[in-house]
């Protein structure tokens, strides 16, 4: 079982070695066909118009030779909910097909993954993730071979755990599993009528370019006159336009939320100021009694901390309540809280509170104790 296990984790890793992927999209017929996700996005596809099995079948038989695997999933259109104490863990279900794993570099760390076997014979198994093995068996518990009672809008099936993969860093964070695509669609009652889109390692040894224009010659063949065509990309491509989108959308964000910081930052300073201006005979008698500069500088920084702390604690309520609903309610899958997020959006408020109260605190230590006291 340990030899089977290291197989199966040298697999995933050696994906990389075997070929490099093109992503195959159907796409809407009028949409720009210039590799940007962004514009294509929401293109909604006729399930009539899925590239099918059919397609797939007469694709390898012209190149076969050319390709290591053919990735095909489909989603289950329900979430998977299983019982762990006291506790609910949900997950999205997905059908694949044998290639998957392969062609999408799945690392699995214990057991093994859907095979084409398990695909034919429709069998009730399930490869998992390590997060949620930990959640339902703990730290280091084996859960090859137990059985899930997966309960799904469809009913409850038992599924045997075959498998554990770690997901990639750059995967969701969302719980997610791997069942067998006929397992999916024998949950579901339905029968696949194809897929939207599909992914094709192809043999490091084949020219990329060359063999991505017979790719959309082929399919390209089979959307005549319809409403969608093909769209044949690399998968590196896509993946570096999706970063640079990230990216961009991170630094919007982090610009937006330094404004805003520098906006509440200079509201807080101004309510500080006001402070000092109504309190300026109880700073004049307190250093009349002999309170030195630094207990005054102290006393209105921590103020202004402590401003900035309630602040961000409603902040932080108010948007963990959003994501709560968000996720929970409408989308109906979990998330995690990391409380180290939640330390660092703390002592941020305080850092921000220290920042903006410092000039109001110099200026109520500055100030007369003569002309603080007449102060009316």
């Amino acid at each position: 079982m340990e030899r089977l296990c290291r197989i199966c984790s040298k697999k995933s890793n050696e994906a990389d070695l075997l070929g490099q992927n093109i992503q195959i999209k159907l796409i809407d017929a009028e949409a720009k066909d210039d590799g940007d996700d962004a514009s294509i996005s929401d293109t909604v596809i006729d399930p009539a118009d899925y590239i099918t099995d059919e397609m797939i079948s007469q694709y390898k038989s012209k190149y076969g030779t050319s390709i290591v695997g053919i990735e095909q999933s489909s989603e289950l259109n329900s979430y998977g909910k299983v019982k762990s104490g006291l506790q609910e863990q949900k997950f999205k279900l997905t059908g694949i097909n044998g290639d998957y794993s392969n062609v999408k570099a799945v690392n699995i760390t214990m057991g093994r993954s859907i095979m084409d076997r398990d695909d034919e014979g429709t069998k009730n198994v399930i490869v998992i993730s390590s997060d949620l093995s930990k959640k339902l068996y703990g730290e280091n518990a084996y859960p090859i071979g137990q059985k899930l009672a997966v309960e799904t809008n469809y009913g409850t099936r038992d599924l045997y755990v075959i498998g554990v993969f770690s997901k990639k860093l750059t995967e969701s964070s969302r719980e997610f599993a791997y069942i067998p695509m006929a397992t999916a669609n024998d949950i579901s009652g339905s029968v696949s009528t194809g897929y939207p889109m599909i992914t094709v390692m192809v043999k490091n040894s084949e020219d990329l370019k060359a063999f991505m224009n017979k790719t959309s010659s082929f399919f390209s063949s089979w959307y005549k006159g319809k409403t969608c065509k093909v769209s044949v990309q690399e998968e590196k491509e896509v993946q570096k336009k999706n970063q640079d989108s990230f990216q961009m959308i991170s630094t919007m964000l982090t610009v937006i939320g330094g404004i805003s910081l520098l906006v509440g930052g200079i509201g807080v300073m101004n309510v500080m100021l006001i402070s000092v201006t109504e309190r300026t005979r109880e700073i004049g008698i307190r250093k009349a009694l002999g309170a030195p500069n630094s207990a005054i500088q102290i006393q209105f920084i921590v103020e202004s901390m402590i401003m900035c702390l309630a602040g961000g604690i409603i902040g932080m309520a108010i948007g963990f309540a959003a994501v709560y609903i968000t996720f929970a309610l409408f989308l109906n899958t979990s998330f995690t809280i990391h409380p180290e997020v939640v330390l660092i959006a703390i002592g941020f408020s305080m850092a921000i509170g220290v920042f903006f109260g410092v000039y109001p605190a110099n200026r109520a230590a500055r100030l007369n104790p003569i002309e603080a006291l007449r102060y009316e």
